[in-house]
């Protein structure tokens, strides 16, 4: 698997935001959830369209702060954010994850495989 990571500060204030917004929803919202989903996929298309490799399948997958060891993809993302989905350990993990990830300097990085 080739993987590289996106050096861009605006995706990475995207997907904060993207983050913040959803945590701001009390996180049981449905709607906060579509908006989360809905945003992270368009991430997805915009850093397609950047990288431009005709014929191979993008995904990205993130690393929510300096020091983290999982590789987590937006399938993840939807997954662990969707209580009916999910453990209540997986759900409080990926809020503290975002949570800090928000935070400035936190070290999220973006990168593609």
């Amino acid at each position: 698997m080739i993987d590289s990571r996106i050096n861009s500060t605006e995706y990475e204030d995207f997907a904060k935001g993207l983050f913040k917004a959803f945590l701001d929803t009390k996180h049981r919202n449905s709607e906060g959830n579509y908006e989360l989903y809905k945003g992270l996929n368009n991430l997805e298309k915009s850093i397609r369209k950047q990288i431009k490799r005709k014929g191979k399948n993008i995904s990205l997958w993130f690393r929510f702060f300096k020091g983290d060891t999982l590789a987590t993809d937006i399938n993840n993302i939807k997954k662990h954010t969707t209580l009916s989905t999910t453990t209540a350990t997986n759900y409080a993990h990926m809020l503290e994850c975002m949570e800090i990830a928000i935070l400035p300097d936190s070290g999220l990085e973006i990168h593609f495989s």
